[in-house]
């Protein structure tokens, strides 16, 4: 039964492929050209002492281009490289014309969709759910400047083409039939903003959230995504996306450092920016819900500051006046571990409570990766003992704060991933997905984004099954 519900999973995708004529050129056009992929692959690294030297997404993108270009005659090779210019010229035209300008035309949402999240408050368990208490189950979805741009040029589309996958109901649909009903839009362009090669002084592409015609390209993207989800009954999370750190990043001449990020300014200029735009723009969807930053201090709850607090207060209190009845996730801590055990998860939650936060539609986010270098023997380098990941966990819900598991990935070795572990919380487990499952905890699962990486989508789906999990089951599940 179970290796016969595994082939349908299988068959399904598929199904789900050939019914769209556009569908598989679409996923091939994602998996061979978006930058993103090196990038989120590698971005967690950056919180390991042992760096990898991982290259960036968009080199390799650009060398493939190269390599491509070489094959055509010289002359197809002067007149790509004229129109490039062109194009850039009028991308410059563009946005010379449009500086100053602050609104775009009004979204245009189905008028079905699914109702809010809901805090879900039982004894031991406090989480956000769907409107009819189920888990939220969900992947990322990525949006960010030089991904369209590569695009573009690739397809020779100034538009943006119409057969990448973000835009396919069907990859949406078969998401659904798997039992996947969310969606992290993850908004990548703060960590492209903070990240550069080291010592070049420049930092990756990236949307500039002060620009007018970045914004409405961003726009263009989140609306795309919100309406679709809404037509095939999915929940939206939005989140601004950069790691270990959230404010304005100071590109110095002699930076990036040596984990390719740059140091940070004490403004947050591009965040507030984002989230002025964003809260009021999908105030209205009932099944959109915002995540203000994603781990933004490095890297345990220990290492947060009043400032870093006074600092996620401003911006909570700011969506809420915007998005008064949308629900608001904060901290996205990297790990709920903390060195300091007067220092916790539940004593940072705790003092957002007391600057303002309102967690009868608020929650706390946390990512469970095991981030500390340790020895076999579960020590670390200075000799302090392994890290708890899961009673931090359990402490804020039974305080009646609710969390949830907006990104996690896999066990060390289960794919071939640069990111550290995200190991099981309970003994017994396969992954964290198994253990957010047995606690009743709503999750997101990272390296699942999109055709590129739909065999990660299936060995935890394969896992989920074998061990006995799987959602859709709901056997152990507490729905």
């Amino acid at each position: 039964m179970r290796n016969m519900t595994m082939v349908g999973c299988f068959l399904l995708f598929s199904f789900a492929l050939c019914i769209s004529p556009d569908a598989n050129r679409g996923a091939i056009g994602a998996a061979t050209l978006e930058p993103g992929l090196g990038e989120r692959d590698s971005k967690k690294s950056d919180k390991k002492d042992s760096k990898s030297d991982h290259d960036r997404g968009s080199e390799k993108v650009a060398g493939k281009k190269e390599e491509s270009r070489k094959e055509e005659s010289q002359n197809e090779k002067r007149s790509k490289g004229n129109d490039d210019d062109k194009k850039e010229e009028k991308r410059d035209d563009r946005k010379d014309s449009k500086k100053g300008d602050k609104k775009s035309d009004p979204p245009k949402f189905p008028s079905k969709m699914p109702n809010r999240v809901r805090v879900y408050n039982r004894p031991g368990v406090s989480t956000v759910r769907g409107a009819n208490n189920e888990l939220l189950r969900g992947i990322p979805i990525s949006i960010f400047q030089y991904r369209r741009d590569v695009l573009k040029e690739a397809t020779e589309d100034p538009v943006y083409p119409k057969n990448d996958y973000i835009f396919d109901r069907n990859y949406y649909r078969f998401l659904k039939t798997i039992g996947i009903n969310a969606i992290r839009l993850v908004a990548f362009d703060p960590w492209q903003r903070s990240h550069g090669d080291p010592g070049s002084g420049r930092p990756y592409p990236y949307a500039d959230f002060l620009d007018p015609v970045d914004v409405e390209e961003t726009r263009k993207d989140m609306d795309a995504i919100v309406a679709i989800a809404a037509e095939v009954g999915m929940y939206v999370m939005i989140n601004y996306h950069d790691t270990g750190g959230y404010q304005d990043p100071i590109h110095d001449l002699n930076g990036p450092d040596a984990t390719r990020q740059f140091e940070y300014a004490n403004t947050m200029t591009q965040l507030q920016a984002f989230w002025g735009w964003v809260a009021p723009r999908y105030r209205d969807c009932t099944h959109v819900f915002y995540e203000l930053t994603n781990e933004p201090v490095g890297w345990h709850p220990n290492d947060y500051t009043s400032s870093n607090l006074e600092d996620f207060a401003t911006i909570y209190r700011q969506v809420r006046r915007d998005a008064p009845k949308t629900h608001i996730v904060l901290c996205s801590f990297a790990t709920p571990a903390s060195w300091n055990p007067e220092r916790t998860m539940l004593d940072i939650a705790i003092d957002l409570k007391d600057l303002g936060v309102d967690y009868r539609n608020a929650s706390i986010a946390f990512h469970p990766y095991q981030i500390a270098e340790l020895d076999a023997a579960g020590y670390d380098s200075e000799g302090r003992p392994i890290l708890d990941m899961l009673r931090p966990i359990v402490d804020v819900m039974r305080s009646g704060i609710p969390v949830i598991n907006t990104e996690q990935g896999f066990p060390s070795g289960m794919i071939d991933t640069g990111d550290p572990n995200a190991p099981p919380l309970f003994p017994g487990h396969s992954t964290g997905v198994e253990s957010m499952e047995s606690m009743g905890i709503s999750w997101f699962h990272w390296n699942t984004t999109g055709p590129e990486e739909i065999g990660n989508l299936f060995t935890l789906l394969h896992d989920a099954i074998v061990n006995d999990y799987y959602w859709l089951f709901r056997s152990r599940c507490r729905d």
